[in-house]
């Protein structure tokens, strides 16, 4: 309604768009994330952004974007942009690009992404400084509880759509449409590394995660009294 669409239009992340735009009318911005994946089309309403990306392996979706533009690469689908001639909405497919998992991937430069800068002044802490965990999947990639459910007819499931049980109203159903989990040993070595730089706190998701890892016992013998905590 029209209520909601002033709301929207006064949203700070477009207001933040357009602003950066006039200043820097040549910088490529791409939004990510479950409001984008939900409503793709809906930043362009509203602000200049260039590209909308679907989908939970944002580092992955990122860089293959960066290397579209710079180098030709081939566009996943998922990517959302406004065509220059027509003005319209358009995009690489509809469905996120499939996932990508690896066993073992880089751990975050936590000095190029200047951690401290958000280690404080974040609502989400209960002690300071604290920083959140691995960028694609704190310790898994999606839920626990959406794992293939025997005799389910999924025919009618889009292609790179979620073909398992659990809540179809939930986010991740689109964000990570499949389920794997993360080494507890590949974890624990980035937890002791976020401990040597100072970090106090690691906000990981979700708990199920851990659990399902099996490195809730080790990751509880490692906190040394500060905290690993589950949002």
């Amino acid at each position: 309604d029209d209520d909601r669409d002033e709301d929207a239009k006064r949203a700070p992340i477009w207001k933040c768009i357009t602003d950066l735009k006039a200043r820097f009318p040549h910088m490529k911005i791409a939004l990510v994330g479950d409001h984008v994946t939900a409503l793709p089309e809906e930043a362009f309403l509203f602000c200049p952004v260039d590209y909308c990306v679907r989908g939970g392996q944002y580092d992955f979706a990122m860089v293959n974007l960066a290397n579209h533009l710079e180098r030709g690469e081939e566009l996943g689908s998922g990517v959302f942009w406004k065509d220059a001639v027509s003005g319209e909405v358009v995009n690489s497919g509809t469905a996120p690009k499939p996932p990508q998992f690896l066993q073992v991937r880089p751990h975050i430069d936590r000095e190029l992404v200047k951690w401290k800068l958000y280690a404080e002044r974040n609502g989400n802490f209960m002690r300071t400084p604290g920083t959140y965990g691995w960028a694609t999947g704190a310790s898994g990639a999606d839920c626990w509880w959406r794992r293939p459910v025997a005799g389910l007819d999924t025919s009618l499931v889009p292609e790179g759509e979620s073909k398992g049980g659990g809540c179809t109203f939930c986010s991740w159903t689109s964000l990570l449409p499949k389920f794997s989990v993360r080494p507890v040993d590949d974890y624990l070595d980035e937890l002791e590394h976020l401990a040597s730089i100072g970090v106090r706190e690691v906000l990981t998701t979700p708990a199920r995660f851990l659990w399902a890892a099996g490195c809730t016992s080790s990751l509880l013998a490692s906190a040394n009294g500060d905290c690993i905590r589950s949002s």
